[in-house]
């Protein structure tokens, strides 16, 4: 276990719970070879990656939204705001996805006090049953701009601007900045194995 340990992090790979998580710019480049070789089948592609969900045939983790009874599919998350703000061409807006049907209830954290006092705020939580609203939750992710929001995405950025309940907008990255990343960051970890 400890050898996959070090190969994953001598990959760029970093903790996510208990994952060790290769960064999009290194998965980007095992996603175009499957997407090419499906294809070449006539097999569509969903990418549950929420880093590459729009890269899939649609946004649906399993790719097949289209298909009869899945018309159902949960619409209120990241992957179909990107992918209807690309569909568009406009900026990735909260509103995009705001009236689409989402989880009621509550999750059960298990993490300190302090750190939930941290993420959610002083009274942002139910401190006896360590509660958490679902709804909460996303809208602390989606406005933080890091793990969870638009800009898990590796083609998306967020912007200074707020729309009108001053929530954050994101935008798409130009193919320039794209590509910039994956051959920066690429080169840096060549450069590191003396390659």
């Amino acid at each position: 276990m400890e050898i996959c340990k070090k190969q994953y992090k001598l990959l760029g790979g970093k903790f996510s719970g208990n994952d060790i998580e290769l960064p999009p710019w290194r998965k980007k480049v095992y996603i175009d070879v499957i997407k090419t070789e499906l294809k070449k089948y006539g097999i569509t592609f969903g990418a549950a990656d929420n880093d590459f969900r729009m890269e899939g045939d649609n946004p649906c983790c399993c790719g097949n939204k289209d298909m009869p009874g899945m018309k159902n599919v949960c619409k209120h998350n990241i992957g179909f705001a990107n992918q209807r703000a690309k569909e568009r061409n406009v900026p990735v807006t909260y509103d995009l996805i705001e009236d689409e049907w989402f989880w009621e209830g509550n999750y059960r954290n298990i993490k300190s006090v302090a750190s939930l006092d941290k993420k959610f705020g002083k009274g942002g939580w139910d401190q006896t049953n360590r509660n958490i609203p679902l709804m909460t939750s996303f809208m602390i992710q989606w406005n933080n701009g890091g793990k969870n929001s638009p800009v898990q995405d590796c083609a998306v950025k967020i912007t200074s601007k707020l729309d009108d309940k001053q929530r954050p907008v994101y935008e798409f990255k130009s193919q320039e900045e794209i590509d910039e990343l994956l051959h920066h960051r690429t080169f840096n970890l060549l450069s590191k194995w003396g390659l």
